[in-house]
């Protein structure tokens, strides 16, 4: 009679090991790699959002061109505020209180050219409706941050005509498409020294690497798992040849 220990393992192909197992293999480890790419990418991010932060104000105008590296710069214009162009995006938090951010295009000087400002947030009035706001009126400087707009994940399929002036959320291209003017696809979030009366508590997006690092190795110890399990599948016992007699 052979033991237990007597037994030899063998790898043998097998289809449905391979299907299940082996294939998703290479899968599992390009994702762990593009998220490390990610985390290097974020990590870039962070450092030229320390480097913009430390730069002088940018002096803008109706001549100036804008690159897609210029989010979070700090900016100085000069021009008219416009409040009949004003929208309110609504159900924006402040500790407790829901209220609204005043986005107000700024014609800048000699120029038929706007830049929307985020004057900051305000307290909506106990009837849900719009409060009002005061303009500052002529020529005026606006010291802030330049922010790129962006819709929520799952924007709402509806066009910005229908919505007056009480937005859900900002993006530069609704914003251009409902006026006759050319508009700079950055809003400025207004320094809070600023004044006028708004809040203006900005949280600026702080990039995490380290998210994207644990997510490669949890891709990574996927793969593992995957491969020791397809391994382990393939393995045949057999019985050591017995000599002839």
């Amino acid at each position: 009679m052979i033991g237990f220990g007597e037994f030899k393992r063998r790898f043998r192909f097998r289809w449905l090991p391979t299907v299940v197992f082996a294939l998703p293999v290479p899968l599992l480890v390009y994702l762990g790699l593009w998220q490390i790419d990610r985390a290097a990418q974020k990590s870039h991010l962070a450092k030229e959002q320390v480097e913009r932060a430390q730069m002088p104000p940018l002096e803008l105008d109706g001549h100036s061109v804008f690159t897609p590296d210029m989010s979070f710069r700090k900016v100085k214009v000069r021009g008219e505020f416009e409040a009949k162009g004003r929208i309110f995006i609504e159900n924006r938090k402040h500790g407790d209180q829901t209220g609204f951010h005043v986005i107000t295009p700024l014609r800048l000087d000699q120029s038929q050219v706007r830049i929307l400002v985020n004057q900051g947030w305000i307290p909506a009035t106990k009837t849900q409706s719009i409060p009002d706001v005061e303009t500052a009126s002529g020529r005026i400087e606006v010291v802030g941050w330049l922010e790129k707009p962006s819709p929520p994940a799952f924007p709402m399929p509806i066009k910005a005509e229908g919505w007056g002036n009480r937005w859900p959320y900002l993006t530069a291209e609704l914003f251009s498409s409902r006026v006759p003017y050319q508009i700079f696809p950055y809003v400025i979030l207004q320094d809070p020294d600023g004044g006028q009366g708004f809040v203006r508590n900005w949280a600026r997006p702080v990039p995490f690497p380290e998210m994207h690092i644990g997510y490669a190795i949890q891709w990574f110890a996927f793969a593992g798992m995957a491969l020791v399990l397809y391994v382990r599948l393939s393995l045949a016992d057999r019985h050591p040849e017995t000599p002839n007699a």
